[in-house]
């Protein structure tokens, strides 16, 4: 019995070390997850903890062994690399508080998003005739205030008050949705992973987390 358990005991003993990592991989990603939630402001709780993933390591040969975690990106989507390097924001647009209803903590509704830019209304849409781009504007706007009904509009370039971005018109007035001209705000940015990570081995009992998958691959429980 002792030779059968010494001849396993590597591919045990991997799968032990596999579930040990993966224990530390996940243990770390609730972490980054509070810290996140503490330091920025996160609208939507499900986009959080999809957005932060862990690659699980194997339970094969062990000192190939690793376990993986961070956040994903998306295409206008950076996976807080900002906060993470300190480099500027990537993206080349931001949504206003109009286009949140007024409220910078709630998520914008499907009908303000960015995506509404591929159906907003813009000069060439129309018969314009204009001797040059700033009564092209002119004429453009007049013409969303009879006719947009509430549809998204664009405007290219700047025209006294109105910086290019997307529009819409309500009770009148024209209101921006999406600024798209690249942001320069200074990015404050602080390591969350690796404060994260640091934050997990503080609180967490290796030895205990060791026995529980030592216990489990020799099924001892």
């Amino acid at each position: 019995m002792l030779r059968k358990f010494y001849k396993r005991a590597p591919q045990l003993f991997a799968r032990a070390s596999a579930g040990i990592l993966n224990d530390f991989a996940f243990g770390t990603k609730t972490e980054i997850e509070k810290l996140l939630k503490n330091r920025l402001t996160i609208r939507n709780q499900a986009f959080l903890r999809g957005s932060i993933r862990v690659q699980k390591a194997d339970g094969k040969v062990i000192d190939r062994q690793k376990s993986k975690v961070g956040s994903v990106t998306r295409p206008r989507f950076s996976g807080w690399l900002e906060q993470q390097t300190g480099k500027k924001d990537p993206r080349s647009h931001k949504p206003t508080i109009f286009a949140r209803r007024g409220n910078k903590f709630s998520a914008v509704p499907p009908g303000n998003r960015l995506k509404q830019s591929s159906v907003a209304l813009r000069p060439e849409d129309f018969n314009i005739r204009a001797s040059n781009d700033k009564t092209r504007t002119i004429i453009f706007l007049q013409i969303m205030r009879k006719k947009s009904r509430g549809r998204p509009f664009y405007i290219k370039k700047k025209y006294k008050k109105l910086r290019r971005g997307i529009y819409k018109m309500q009770g009148g007035r024209i209101r921006r949705l999406h600024s798209l001209d690249r942001t320069k705000k200074k990015i404050q940015s602080f390591d969350w992973i690796n404060q994260s990570r640091k934050n997990f081995f503080a609180q967490a009992n290796i030895r205990n987390l060791w026995g529980d998958q030592l216990r489990r691959v020799l099924k001892l429980r």
